[in-house]
């Protein structure tokens, strides 16, 4: 299959725009101080602890830890281990994050600066986005016509411009990595041309500088993708998809139609797909839908009313959480409630990261909260 080229070239230019890290002082901090045991122990959260930075501070969440700036400095915080614990001072505070377990970036609408590099990657045009995966960066900039391409660099800053993809004529709804522990790079893209919706949603191998899949949504939009080791989860407005990690044929489709998609968890026993109705005016009642990785999807859906004033729900572990001011509530798949664990202080705010932590928000600070 024809790889996709970046037709543009990307001329570096000897004056440096960007100047906002001072890669010279890299000063390893052996812990983060102001951690602070808050409420009792649980089934659902654990012990939450409250994290070295407020709640307005410019974050990331990494997949290991915490990437955030704070006076004058990019801080990294590593949830299992301080001895990675970084503080990089910078010149500006003006940017955006980007960040895998392995590769951190920051990133304005010029330049883009891999931490660890010692010099900035200036673009032509403008920076619309930045995302990191093991050991390469994929920016998305659009040139002075408003051409797109995604243009990718290894964690040396070195381009790579046979794995760049062209995106003329085409327009990209999103992009990523297919996890933080691999370098497949997926494209979503929307064709504009065509009298129904046609989406393309293409992956490649950049260590192989290959295509390896290419899949066609019609007649609807896919509003998000997921990826597993056997499966590809399209959830669009009227279906969810499944397609077989090889070969990239559909397996089945349930329909979701009237509803909107909020979350996935695919860390308990079966994939588990959490819905709200798409008139809810607010978080009231969910839908869970499980199904299955085969060629048939033997679902199973859950209607549920939720406690009065839900903040936040979430699915993780094949259970579903609902944070609510005063007390988070746990589920398991098929709707039955587990348990009820009461704050000693309201909440203001909760959203999860992973399977295995939510952060928690209350009067501007932020609490870690793991998840069993």
């Amino acid at each position: 299959m024809q790889r996709r080229r970046l037709k543009a070239k990307n001329k570096r230019k000897t004056a440096v725009r960007l100047a906002f890290l001072a890669l010279g002082a890299l000063a390893l901090i052996g812990a983060v101080t102001g951690l602070v045991l808050a409420l009792s122990k649980g089934a659902a959260l654990g012990a939450m602890e409250a994290l070295p930075f407020s709640a307005e501070a410019t974050q990331i969440f990494t997949g290991n830890g915490f990437l955030y700036l704070a006076d004058g400095k990019l801080n990294y915080f590593d949830l299992n281990d301080e001895r990675k614990n970084l503080s990089l001072s910078t010149s500006t505070t003006d940017v955006r994050l980007a960040a895998s377990k392995g590769i951190y970036a920051l990133y304005n609408s010029s330049a883009v600066q891999i931490v660890g590099v010692s010099f900035p990657i200036e673009f032509s045009g403008t920076v619309q986005s930045v995302r990191c995966g093991s050991a390469y960066v994929a920016v998305y900039r659009l040139d002075a016509s408003g051409n797109g391409a995604i243009q990718v660099f290894n964690f040396k800053g070195e381009r790579q411009a046979e794995s760049d993809v062209d995106l003329s004529g085409a327009t990209l709804v999103n992009y990523g990595f297919r996890s933080g522990d691999d370098d497949t790079l997926w494209t979503l893209t929307l064709d504009t041309g065509s009298s129904t919706p046609v989406q393309t949603l293409t992956t490649y191998d950049l260590a192989k500088t290959a295509t390896t899949g290419v899949i066609t949504v019609s007649g609807e939009l896919a509003e998000t993708v997921a990826f597993t080791e056997k499966s590809v989860f399209a959830v669009c407005t009227g279906n969810l998809l499944r397609f077989n990690r090889t070969g990239n044929a559909q397996a089945y489709r349930v329909i979701v139609y009237g509803y909107k998609y909020l979350d996935a968890s695919f860390a308990g026993p079966r994939p588990l797909f959490l819905f709200v109705p798409r008139d809810g005016a607010k978080l009231s009642s969910v839908m869970l839908l499980s199904v299955d990785e085969a060629d048939v999807a033997s679902e199973r859906r859950v209607f549920l009313q939720l406690p009065p004033n839900a903040l936040t729900a979430a699915v993780a572990n094949g259970k579903l959480l609902v944070y609510c001011a005063d007390a988070v509530y746990v589920y398991s798949e098929k709707g039955t409630l587990l348990s009820k664990e009461a704050f000693e202080t309201p909440i203001d705010a909760a959203a999860k990261l992973d399977d295995s932590h939510m952060v928690v928000t209350r009067g501007g600070t932020l609490y870690l909260a793991p998840v069993s």
